[in-house]
């Protein structure tokens, strides 16, 4: 199966339209956006959902991702009698703040996700799950657009990511991931969805 390069991430509907705001649709009150955020590339990507509420008179925005997956192809490993198997779902919240202005948006992206590792012992066929967690620290950068009347933020996301687990198996051994630190890019892009208005 072909997987789609998280570096071309667009709303789902066409982007016919995308210019800057001009100063006659700087919004004023508060809105919320819905996108999507994905890190990886075209072989293996994460994807979750991202939601900014913004607040555009004060400049501000909030962030939060969730429901993140794993696409494409599934990392695993085999060594000292073991395979492991990544998991293709995650559990957990990142969130963040920033600020938005008429061309430009920015915010960080914090938290941790968690998912379970799955080991099989090659000779008995056991199999174990490992716990594992993986601390996200990044920061989304992007621009304003116009699509068809309706606000868009769209942009790159950068990060590191550090992954620990442990678990102790009835043979004795401990068997750990991490901890890994790996440096991560992707996109992101959110859409509005609800706006409310103000006499600013």
């Amino acid at each position: 199966m072909e997987v789609e390069d998280p570096s071309s991430i667009r709303p789902h509907r066409s982007l016919v339209l995308a210019i800057f705001l001009p100063p006659r649709l700087c919004p004023a009150g508060k809105g919320t956006l819905i996108g999507e955020v994905a890190v990886g590339d075209n072989t293996s990507y994460v994807l979750g959902t991202l939601t900014v509420d913004a607040d555009f008179d004060a400049g501000t925005v909030t962030t939060e991702a969730t429901d993140f997956s794993v696409h494409g192809r599934v990392e695993s490993v085999n060594a000292h009698g073991f395979s492991a198997s990544m998991g293709r779902h995650y559990s957990g919240t990142l969130s963040g703040e920033g600020t938005i202005t008429r061309t430009d948006f920015e915010s960080t992206l914090d938290g941790d996700l968690r998912q379970t590792v799955q080991l099989r012992h090659n000779s008995s066929g056991q199999v174990f799950d490992m716990p594992v967690t993986v601390r996200v620290d990044s920061d989304m950068t992007g621009k304003v657009y116009d699509n068809e009347g309706k606000i868009l933020v769209r942009g790159d996301v950068e990060g590191t990511l550090t992954a620990r687990g442990s678990l102790r198996t009835p043979d004795g051994r401990t068997h750990r991931v991490g901890p890994e630190v790996e440096r991560e890019s992707g996109q992101f892009y959110a859409e509005q969805v609800d706006m409310t208005t103000s006499d600013k």
